[in-house]
């Protein structure tokens, strides 16, 4: 890696343009790099949050990197100069996970408030706050089709919701743990992971 650019802390989270030529990383120093990823050439920095960069996620045009820490906030940056294009605000608590939805248009972002908010990309509108997660919310990922998000918490629950309207479809129970991690692997198959076991489970939806 260039010595110009390095984290002081751990690294938290990755990202990558959707063409593979860059590489961004949010450490725990409040810090987002842009490295550039056939070199490991530092291309960009930015000191992104006031406490951890727990979360990022790079726009599918490969132009704006956005994310969330532990200072409760969101932020919209330019990849190429690095400047903040807008802040979301409105969380209480740590911001622990952000999903983009398919078409670009829209964030979901979780939190360990216990609520997931839904975000209108270029305006930073608030347009839902999805609630029903009764303690932290750990990920959030939407279905390929974006028809669907779902949610995995402390509450040992797994949550559907409407990718659009943010409406609740349905609750996953049985898991036995905190759920930290969860990927959609299938239309109704959902793989995940928990920080208190060493263990990687898959999950069967029934339709």
């Amino acid at each position: 890696m260039a010595a110009a650019l390095a984290h002081s802390g751990a690294v938290n989270t990755l990202g990558r343009t959707p063409d593979g030529q860059r590489l961004v990383s949010g450490g725990a120093d409040g810090t987002i790099h842009v490295w550039e990823a056939n070199t490991g050439q530092g291309l960009q920095s930015m000191t992104a949050h006031q406490g951890a960069v727990n979360t990022l996620v790079v726009t599918a045009d490969g132009q704006t990197i956005i994310s969330g820490g532990t200072d409760r906030n969101i932020k919209v940056w330019d990849i190429h100069s690095g400047e903040l294009v807008r802040q979301l605000q409105g969380h209480e608590s740590f911001v622990n996970a952000l999903a983009l939805s398919p078409d670009g248009r829209f964030l979901f972002s979780a939190s360990a408030d216990g609520t997931i908010r839904h975000w209108q990309i270029d305006t930073g509108e608030l347009l839902h706050t999805l609630e029903g997660h009764t303690s932290y919310v750990n990920d959030v990922v939407f279905s390929r089709d974006g028809q669907t998000l779902r949610s995995s918490s402390a509450d040992q629950t797994v949550r559907i919701w409407d990718g659009k309207t943010g409406v609740a479809q349905q609750v996953l129970t049985g898991f036995g743990m905190p759920v930290d991690h969860l990927v959609l692997a299938s239309p109704q198959q959902i793989v995940t992971a928990s920080r208190t076991t060493p263990a990687i489970k898959i999950w069967r939806q029934n339709p």
